[in-house]
């Protein structure tokens, strides 16, 4: 059932996303635990109702999670993927996992059909556990074929998510951010209101498990260190250092905040080096053939 699978990821997750998808975010889970939305309409997968889509440069959309769904594309085609909205995952009643777009992802790359992948990147970001699939697909694919990222909002996880690709292009250069490096997370304390209620939450470890759940409980009582240390920063350092990694030579670190959560419009992005250029759909999905033709041209030596 996904709906409680929404909830614990909002409320408990450790997270990668800049600041305003985070706060849409606490606006869904407080409807959650409010009940103003219904278990019964929500408990099901939206790619069950609404199986997940890939477009073609064609404009035709095959079914990704059908394996022979591509076959029936033209010879050439490229594949275009949407990662839109808060990244989880598993999907849920009102989005699709990255598994699912992982999967998708795969398929592309294994398909005779598509000689290219463009990945339809507008995100803020999601759960840190939501990063691996993409990224993981990403590289499996390139090592097949040329992906190529064409984004509008690229923020924290999305951009952890798209590293490997070929290239990532700004998708214009108005109202394209990319950016937010950086870990949070976020849970929410109960206890004065259960206590009105009288309520009382007794926590009993074992002798022999005193560090059990401890960082977050010492942040239960406001001390934030421990889970910082233990949890947060090893993840915050770990997307430093694939930024570093994939962005290479052309990132500025030299920039103050670039690795630690600062976001930039598209002509600064481009300028410290987080992205590679700035273009349109369509300059993408050229660029995604170009690299094709580069790819068969460098084969032949």
């Amino acid at each position: 059932m996904s709906y409680p699978y929404l909830l614990d990821a909002i409320v408990r997750g450790k997270w990668a996303i800049n600041d305003n998808s985070a706060i849409s975010n606490l606006e869904i889970a407080s409807k959650l635990i409010r009940g103003e939305y219904s278990t019964e309409q929500y408990a099901g997968r939206k790619s069950k109702k609404d199986p997940f889509k890939v477009k073609l440069d064609s404009g035709k959309f095959v079914v990704a999670s059908n394996p022979k769904g591509m076959d029936g594309a033209p010879s050439q085609s490229t594949a275009i993927i949407p990662l839109h909205g808060t990244m989880l995952k598993y999907g849920t009643w009102c989005g699709y996992g990255t598994e699912e777009i992982a999967y998708a992802i795969r398929q592309a790359a294994d398909s005779s059909r598509m000689d290219s992948i463009v990945v339809d990147g507008h995100s803020g970001g999601g759960s840190v556990d939501s990063i691996p699939p993409i990224f993981d697909a990403i590289v499996y694919a390139k090592a097949r074929k040329p992906v190529v990222a064409c984004v509008d909002l690229c923020c924290s996880a999305a951009l952890y998510g798209l590293l490997p690709c070929d290239e990532i292009m700004a998708a214009n250069d108005l109202s394209c951010e990319v950016g937010s490096i950086g870990v949070m997370m976020n849970f929410m304390d109960y206890s004065a209101y259960y206590e009105q209620l009288g309520v009382k939450e007794h926590l009993i470890r074992s002798t022999l498990s005193e560090y059990k759940n401890l960082p977050l409980e010492l942040a239960r009582k406001g001390e934030y260190a421990k889970i910082q240390e233990e949890e947060l920063d090893p993840l915050a350092l770990k997307f430093q250092t694939d930024v570093k990694q994939y962005r290479g030579d052309k990132l500025d670190i030299s920039v103050e905040g670039i690795l630690n959560g600062r976001t930039f419009f598209a002509p600064d992005a481009l300028k410290y080096g987080l992205i590679d250029s700035i273009g349109s759909m369509d300059k993408a999905i050229a660029r995604a053939k170009e690299l094709v033709d580069i790819r068969l041209m460098t084969s032949f030596y």
